[in-house]
């Protein structure tokens, strides 16, 4: 677990105290309250990211200091030291007001319990109950969480009891939450059913209605119960929208960002609704383009009639030129959770690489129609090669859209011995970069005369936004499957 101390604080005699009304108020000295977290079951146990919030609910319980009775978790203590207290993390510190002391003995202990994000009209009950959760009452609260749009992660802590200054672990004073994901993650990919020459299938938007968009979490057995809210068109969870054009051999992404809902059965019983997926997507043939529609209920999809709790759920639509549609499943583990950055299944690019003007050595129709025999990287292969007539710059126009967070890069490597630098990029560099989900271009030219052709190598790299802001080396650096851009491509200048 890992955890940010605040800032050394002075004593309590220059810093504001809790309400000196609260009955235990003498009973605490001069060493601050302090907070550090975790997000467990993830692939790498880390940290809330900056900016981040929870509310906290602190219980303090009153031993016999007398008699050295040390005071223990129960289910009737109450919220009566913290309650709904926000925290807030950024720049590695977690800071809230007024600030809280410590005890002053080890007989009076506090128990925490927390959630994320903060909401400061959080809808509380009592343990199994719709009854108004209040200072007074007893145990744990149950929380409603409505998603929205299906953006926000839900999370709650672990309950963490019995805790004096000394006893925090691993540093004093230091109440390490390690909070957990309530809510299931999906997204959506497609391909197509068939190689198809002469058709193009192109997914616009991808949409869930018909789910239970609010709940109640039930601290006593961690279970989602009171669904309502069902979800109609009007308000539906949207996973998609843009424009992605589909390949036969490798399903593409379809998520613009996954969708956070809330578990649950993908049939809500008789006179109610089926968790439905809508895609919509375009056939293009030739001249003519249709846009079609296609509604499917997820209880259909086979071995998966629920969405469980930190479960990832990725969904593959299967489209065929005659309608016809087969929608698949895999569970996974919810390996990273949002804010972090670091999804990164696969590195596609939407919208292929195209290249204005379109010319290429003893080649004829479309992109890169001409190929060449390099070795790169001690190997040898046969390669696209783009031509750059003289006085004539190359434009190349993409889209990446994965990872959701990040920046990509392009490369151009000198090869087989040509002058370094000899192919440059518009900024007369070898390197340019763009923010990952927006419509790019790229700019190559020629730099200076040369006496024999000179090649160079185009690749692509993508790295993602760091999981710590502080420390640039936890993003990942992510090289881009090169035929997910229709191949490496080599760029030759043609001195004639």
């Amino acid at each position: 677990m890992l955890l940010i101390a605040l800032a050394a604080i002075g004593c309590a005699k220059e810093h504001p105290r809790f309400n000196e009304e609260d009955y235990w108020a003498d009973l605490c000295g001069d060493k601050p309250l302090r907070f550090g977290s975790s997000v467990s079951e993830t692939k790498a146990t880390t940290e809330l990211v900056d900016g981040s919030t929870f509310g906290v609910f602190a219980f303090f319980q009153e031993g016999d200091v007398e008699n050295g009775t040390v005071a223990h978790w129960s289910a009737t203590r109450q919220p009566n030291f913290m309650f709904n207290q926000q925290v807030e993390k950024n720049g590695g510190a977690y800071t809230y007001s007024p600030l809280r002391y410590w005890p002053s003995n080890e007989e009076n202990t506090i128990s925490f319990w927390a959630y994320s994000p903060y909401n400061a009209s959080a809808v509380l009950y009592e343990k199994n109950t719709t009854n108004t959760y209040t200072k007074t009452s007893q145990d744990l609260p149950d929380i409603k969480f409505t998603a929205t749009t299906g953006r926000d992660d839900f999370m709650t802590s672990a309950l963490v009891t019995d805790k004096t200054y000394a006893n925090c672990d691993p540093v004093d004073g230091v109440v390490g939450l390690e909070f957990h994901h309530r809510l299931s993650w999906i997204e959506f990919k497609a391909k197509t059913f068939d190689d198809y020459d002469d058709v193009t299938l192109e997914v616009t938007s991808v949409k869930i209605i018909k789910d239970y968009s609010s709940g109640v979490f039930r601290q006593g057995n961690s279970s989602w119960e009171d669904l309502s809210n069902e979800r109609e068109n009007a308000n539906a969870a949207v996973a998609f929208t843009g424009a992605v054009e589909l390949e036969y051999a490798t399903a593409k992404s379809c998520s613009t960002n996954p969708v956070l809902l809330i578990p649950q059965d993908m049939d809500h019983g008789t006179g109610a609704g089926k968790v439905t997926v809508i895609i919509n997507y375009n056939q293009k043939d030739g001249s003519f383009n249709i846009n079609k529609q296609a509604e499917i209920e997820l209880d259909s999809v086979p071995g998966i009639d629920e969405w469980q709790q930190n479960k990832k759920y990725v969904y593959t639509f299967t489209i065929a030129t005659n309608d016809a549609i087969n929608l698949s499943v895999q569970v996974q583990p919810w390996e990273y959770w949002l804010g972090t950055s670091d999804y990164t299944e696969s590195v596609t690019i939407t919208k292929q690489l195209t290249w204005d003007p379109d010319t290429f050595e003893a080649g004829t129709g479309s992109n890169c129609t001409n190929e060449a025999t390099f070795t790169i990287d001690g190997v040898e292969g046969t390669y696209k090669v783009l031509v750059l007539k003289p006085g004539t710059n190359l434009v190349g126009s993409f889209i990446f859209d994965t990872p959701y967070q990040g920046t990509w890069y392009a490369m151009l490597e000198s090869i087989q011995g040509s002058e370094d630098g000899s192919i440059v990029f518009s900024n007369n560099s070898l390197m340019v970069e763009g923010m990952v989900g927006s419509e790019s271009r790229i700019e190559i030219k020629a730099k200076g005369n040369t006496s024999t052709s000179q090649y160079a190598i185009l690749r692509f790299m993508c790295r993602t936004v760091p999981v710590d802001p502080s420390n640039p080396s936890s993003s990942q650096s992510l090289y881009v499957n090169p035929i997910s851009i229709g191949g490496q491509f080599v760029i030759k200048q043609n001195i004639n």
